[in-house]
């Protein structure tokens, strides 16, 4: 792949605003949880990265000043993805079906993930749930065939493997919690906390995708 410095270089600059613009929008968001609305300040394993973009406080009593940097955060994510599963079948150069099953799928994913910031669930419920349950599913299913290609390549990528398994675990448990939700069960505590699991895996993955991708071939 020629353009792969250039994916690179693509990658690792939205995940570096993506991080960046999380951590200040997490500084500014004015506070409250799904279970606890009153809460003051962001709560990490308890608030959703959904959560920021809201246009107001979740308890409705006051604007909430994070939205406009949760909003860039996510879809400097959004921009990032889409290298990144580009990248990501040069880790199993010899399985070329799941090569195109994961960059399909995986850029798929990465141009519906754009509606998730866009879309905050005060305001857009049907659509927000829609475009998030699509993203994710359309991302395991990306993740999961790369995750067979690293495992029948001749070498391995343990990193990537770790960071997958962790990924697809914590992801598929998230919107397993999140669609007993929909479908009328309480809100479980388990739900954000499996979505920054998932998130901080997907992050390291990332990573180690972009310093792939940076190396001569």
């Amino acid at each position: 792949m020629r353009a792969r410095r250039p994916l690179a270089v693509l990658l690792l600059g939205g995940l570096a605003a993506f991080v960046a613009l999380s951590a200040a929008a997490m500084a500014r968001y004015p506070g409250g949880t799904w279970w606890d609305s009153a809460r003051q300040g962001h709560a990490f394993w308890a608030n959703f990265f959904c959560d920021l973009t809201q246009p107001s406080r979740l308890d409705g009593h006051g604007p909430n000043p994070a939205a406009p940097l949760a909003r860039a955060a996510m879809l400097a994510l959004a921009v990032a993805l889409l290298p990144f599963w580009l990248l990501l079948p040069l880790a199993f150069p010899d399985h070329p079906r799941l090569g195109r099953t994961t960059r399909g799928l995986g850029a798929l994913s990465a141009l519906v993930s754009l509606a998730v910031p866009l879309t905050p669930s005060l305001l857009f419920p049907k659509l927000h749930s829609a475009s998030s349950l699509a993203t994710g599913g359309l991302g395991v299913l990306a993740a999961g065939a790369a995750f067979v290609g690293m495992w029948r390549a001749r070498a391995p990528p343990i990193g990537q493997l770790v960071c997958a398994t962790v990924g697809i675990g914590a992801g598929v448990l998230n919107g397993g919690l999140y669609v007993a939700h929909l479908a009328g069960l309480a809100l479980s505590p388990l739900t954000p906390v499996a979505q920054k699991i998932a998130a901080l895996a997907l992050v390291a993955w990332m990573g180690l995708v972009a310093s792939v991708g940076w190396k001569r071939p």
